[in-house]
């Protein structure tokens, strides 16, 4: 258990320093910023990353925030933005060709 909570905490350090997003950021075409609108710092997505991990409950409060904030983002003053990619969109067609 404590080795699968070290690998997570690797994984999204290195996924919001590094891109902003990790695996599930680019599916849902999200992506954690700083308060500067900035991708974040090495230090501050293993704090992130770190609270996540040890605190996962904290994510839900989004559910009742007024800015949909979870409590990592409030205490470390982090947001998480909607950044589709349209170069890794995928688009469904609903038109059947015979």
């Amino acid at each position: 258990m404590v080795s699968g909570m070290a690998f997570l905490v690797v994984y999204l350090t290195a996924s919001w320093a590094v891109t902003g997003k990790p695996l599930g950021g680019s599916i849902m075409g999200t992506r954690v910023v700083n308060r500067h609108g900035r991708r974040l710092g090495f230090s501050l997505a293993l704090l992130r990353a770190l609270i996540v991990v040890v605190f996962p409950i904290g994510l839900l409060w989004c559910a009742v925030n007024a800015g949909g904030r979870s409590i990592q983002d409030v205490a470390l003053r982090t947001r998480v933005l909607y950044d589709y990619d349209i170069a890794t969109s995928y688009v469904v067609s609903d038109t059947v060709s015979d």
